[in-house]
């Protein structure tokens, strides 16, 4: 079964009052933190000198490569749920239509980013703590899901 992407800025804003319960955010808190975050993810990258994937020196400005399938803004939003849902990389691509290792990629630049913010308490999720492992065990967790999921229809 494959569930559109749900949890982006656009679907969001159309049901503001479940950021909080899936974000831990309202959406103003949200986009104080986006205005922040997306000044000092911009930063972090344009000193990057190396390649991620390869440590190569750079040959070419950051961002001249492929595009994300997803927005800053979306991505930031999908790594907030993460760290709120506490997922499976498998079950988060299955939300949002990526791999496994997109999902890792993402959820790994954002946090580099969250974690230089002062302004922002980063807090990875805890070891101990049971990732939910299938599509269902979100929904059960996170009822407010269901807003969003009727609004696709």
């Amino acid at each position: 079964m494959y569930i559109l992407p749900m949890i982006t800025y656009e679907k969001i804003s159309m049901n503001p009052q479940v950021a909080n319960s899936l974000i831990g955010m309202s959406l103003a808190e949200f986009e104080k933190l986006y205005t922040e975050f997306e000044l000092a993810h911009v930063g972090r990258l344009s000193a990057l000198q190396y390649t991620h994937r390869y440590k190569l020196k750079r040959q070419r400005a950051v961002g001249a490569g492929r595009k994300h399938k997803y927005a800053l803004r979306d991505r930031l939003l999908m790594t907030l749920f993460w760290m709120r849902a506490y997922t499976t990389y498998k079950v988060l691509g299955s939300l949002y239509g990526l791999d496994k290792t997109t999902i890792e990629d993402y959820l790994h630049h954002v946090m580099q980013t969250l974690s230089t913010m002062g302004s922002f308490n980063f807090e990875h999720p805890l070891a101990d703590v049971p990732r939910l492992r299938s599509v269902q065990e979100v929904i059960i967790a996170f009822p407010d899901i269901r807003l969003i999921m009727d609004s696709d229809e």
